[in-house]
């Protein structure tokens, strides 16, 4: 699942639970859903912390030394 569906995904549930207030099976059928829905943006959050981690580091062995003239 990409992360725009993931996030709308949550945001659906969110907007969903105003109509669950009485209804205990099914509040509790979104809080699970959500469990696992904020399980998995947490995953793609590490990735694209990974991404970035490898696009700002220096590339090479000489990456970041000084020129030898």
């Amino acid at each position: 699942m990409a992360l725009g569906q993931t996030l709308q995904s949550i945001l659906d549930i969110n907007r969903k639970r105003r109509f669950f207030q009485d209804n205990e099976a099914g509040l509790e059928e979104l809080n699970e859903e959500l469990r696992v829905l904020n399980a998995v943006v947490e995953n793609h959050a590490r990735v694209l912390k990974s991404y970035e981690y490898q696009l700002e580091r220096p590339k090479g062995p000489s990456a970041g030394a000084p020129i030898s003239i």
